[in-house]
């Protein structure tokens, strides 16, 4: 039994050996990946193309490139279907097994902005420049890149539509349609890069080549319609003995045109004026017109008009003013589209006490201003800064000036400019609004008063208070003395009394006052003499006292201490006796 069983097995292999070894063999499938730049992201090592097998069933993967600037790798190119797989796909997409052929897609990192500069409405081909911006890591581009410049204009016809050449020195025409082409030095590049040419793509960005060289970009692309002058010059021409100056204006902005620019003695500027269209412009005002222009200076002549009146000062009350200056203003606004900032007005006049004084108002301007300013007349009214004691004249004037012919003219400064100028009483009417009557107009003296009503008061003062009192009797300001410390002005002696003072620290007054005399000064007297005047100051031997103690007539000896001498004698006598009674005892022994 276990040799049938060998036998069969024996016989097993026999026929496994003879079958085929292709019969249990596995498909395998070759990819190949193409790559001109850089390396694979997880096979530094590889060299270009890189092959691999995969086995049947199975699936594989692509790798990235990397390190290709500056191209950039923007996917797989599968060589068949002409499927391109980006790198967002490449992190997680797998293929089947199968003989497939990849090629690595570039394109140049970074992009070239190119601007034509003077593409403009009167401008020609050879009016414009380029500039080159390029974030092409390693590349830049300038103006010595570029080989050759064609531009074409565009025509519709009836027989169709086309693009021409143009010449260098046409104009470019508004609403016309353009086209530019360019070849730059490719800078090494084999891929073309992204291009911008003012903004916009062209039509056709490649890299030409010569015998498989790359030697050019080249770059074909419309341009459109021309803008009108990004910018234009304003000229300001002072005319002979002065230097032009000019300013820039942007199309579409406006422009601030300059102030006083020139200096003529005797006039000031006042304005601009285009002289090719007679546009007037006054001095800061704004220029809007996009075109060239040249503006010359207008000057007007300074004049000044003179307008004598009086201030007179009276007195409501006993007190006298000091000095005090009085000054005039225009009320409300006069002229008030007018610029007034070359006018001038001036009009004071310094008092000092009772009486009339005289002052002169003056304006000082150009003709025209002062004219629009005052042929309708100004009203003038004195400043009132509120100052005690003072009742200010508000009276309103108003101030005319009259065209007249020169040669009636009256005075240097109207024979000069032939204006004069004079004054009329102002009106008011219902709403406060002051207006000049010229159905009456009477020309008239302008004068103002102002009275001074403050009291006069001076310091006064008696024995005990002090005061301000003004001549009118008003007292203000009663109070007692303030005095100071005294001073002692005349020394006390046992003969004089002394003198002292004190002085008020407020009015000066002083305040006298006496000081007691010294008390007087006597020697002392010896006992048992008689000092009394005109006695005898002998001692009287028969006049002795009677020293015998009686009744009725006491010891006249001093015996006040008796009591105490009898108690010493007795405080001696019991120390004996104790001293003998001591002394027997010890004897007794």
């Amino acid at each position: 039994m276990k040799k049938r069983i060998l036998s069969i097995l024996l016989t097993l292999c026999m026929v496994l050996m003879l079958c085929p070894v292709t019969a249990f063999a596995a498909n395998y499938y070759t990819v190949t990946q193409n790559f001109k730049y850089g390396t694979l992201a997880r096979i530094p090592e590889a060299e270009n193309p890189h092959t691999f097998t995969v086995k049947e069933d199975e699936t594989f993967v692509l790798t990235k490139v990397e390190n290709c600037a500056p191209y950039e790798f923007v996917g797989w190119k599968e060589s068949v279907s002409g499927t391109v797989y980006e790198p967002d796909e490449i992190d997680y997409m797998t293929f089947d097994a199968a003989n497939l052929t990849f090629d690595a897609v570039y394109q140049v990192q970074g992009s070239l902005a190119i601007t034509v500069d003077g593409f403009e409405v009167g401008n020609t081909p050879a009016d414009c420049t380029f500039s080159f911006e390029s974030t092409i890591p390693g590349v830049t581009f300038g103006k010595d890149d570029v080989e050759f410049v064609d531009w074409k204009k565009y025509f519709e016809e009836s027989g169709g539509n086309r693009w021409e050449p143009i010449y260098e020195t046409e104009a470019f025409e508004a609403g016309a349609s353009y086209r530019i082409t360019m070849y730059l030095d490719n800078k090494g590049l084999t891929e073309a890069p992204a291009v911008t040419v003012n903004g916009k793509t062209p039509e056709d960005c490649t890299i030409e080549t010569s015998n498989g060289v790359p030697i050019q970009l080249q770059i074909d692309s419309t341009l459109g319609t021309p803008v009108e002058p990004s910018q234009y010059t304003v000229t300001y021409d002072g005319g002979e003995g002065s230097d032009p100056v000019t300013d820039v204006k942007t199309h579409g902005e406006p422009l601030t045109l300059r102030g006083e620019t020139f200096k003529m003695d005797g006039f000031v500027q006042t304005g601009w004026v285009d002289k090719e269209t007679d546009a007037a412009y006054r001095l800061g005002d704004t220029y809007t017109e996009n075109a060239d222009v040249t503006l010359t200076p207008v000057f007007e002549k300074i004049i000044t008009l003179t307008v004598p009146y009086t201030t007179t000062v009276a007195l409501g009350d006993v007190g006298v003013p000091g000095e005090k200056t009085f000054s005039l203003a225009l009320i409300g606004d006069s002229a008030p589209d007018k610029d007034k900032s070359n006018v001038t007005i001036t009009g004071s006049v310094t008092t000092n006490g009772k009486g009339s004084y005289n002052g002169t108002l003056t304006f000082t301007g150009t003709e025209r201003t002062l004219w629009v300013m005052l042929s309708e007349g100004a009203f003038v009214q004195q400043v009132d800064a509120g100052e005690d004691g003072w009742t200010v004249d508000d009276t309103v004037w108003g101030v005319l000036m009259e065209e007249i012919p020169v040669a009636y003219a009256m005075g240097d400064d109207a024979i000069a400019s032939g204006y004069t100028a004079y004054v009329v009483p102002a009106s008011i009417d219902g709403n406060g609004y002051y207006y000049i009557d010229w159905e009456n107009l009477q020309a008239a003296d302008m004068a103002f008063t102002n009275t001074y009503t403050a009291h006069d008061y001076a310091l006064k003062h008696d024995a005990t208070h002090h005061w301000d009192e003004c001549a009118c009797k008003d007292v203000q300001n009663k109070e007692l003395h303030k005095y100071g410390d005294w001073t002692v002005t005349k020394e006390a002696t046992e003969q004089e009394a002394g003198e002292k003072e004190h002085t008020c620290t407020v009015c000066g007054y002083t305040e006298k006052a006496e000081i007691e005399k010294l008390p007087a000064t006597t020697e002392p007297t010896k006992p048992g003499t008689d000092t009394k005047p005109g006695t005898d100051t002998k001692p009287d031997t028969d006049t002795k006292p009677d020293t015998k103690p009686g009744k009725d007539n006491p010891a006249t000896g001093d015996n006040s201490h008796m009591a105490l001498w009898i108690a010493l004698l007795l405080v001696s006598g019991a120390g004996v006796i104790g001293t003998t009674v001591y002394g027997k005892k010890k004897r007794a022994k």
